[in-house]
């Protein structure tokens, strides 16, 4: 019982120490600030096919997202290196939309 008890306290007492520390804010900005992009970046697509873009946009800024917020509940990142990250985010974001665009107009 020992066994299946401790993982979970264990969880539940990292995500208590990342309210304290803050770093849920961050993750809230980071994620808010990255969902504001890719909901930009569909905008500006075909209204047909707004929903299949925005979901995938959506599930590859999730894995895009995944690393740095790790880092953010370890306290492994700056605000200054928030920043880039979100940065370099846009870029992939962008890329993955210009590729899907060009494939789209192919068709």
């Amino acid at each position: 019982m020992d066994r299946a008890i401790k993982p979970s306290v264990t969880k539940c007492i990292k995500r208590i120490e990342s309210f304290e520390n803050g770093s849920s804010s961050q993750i809230t900005r980071l994620r808010m600030q990255v969902y504001a992009i890719v909901d930009a970046l569909t905008e500006q697509q075909d209204a047909r096919m707004d929903d299949v873009r925005q979901r995938q946009l959506k599930r590859l800024a999730n894995k895009l997202l995944h690393k740095p917020m790790m880092q953010l509940r370890q306290k492994k990142l700056s605000d200054i290196e928030l920043e880039d990250i979100i940065l370099q985010i846009e870029l992939r974001l962008k890329e993955q939309s210009c590729l899907e665009n060009a494939v789209s107009s192919s068709l």
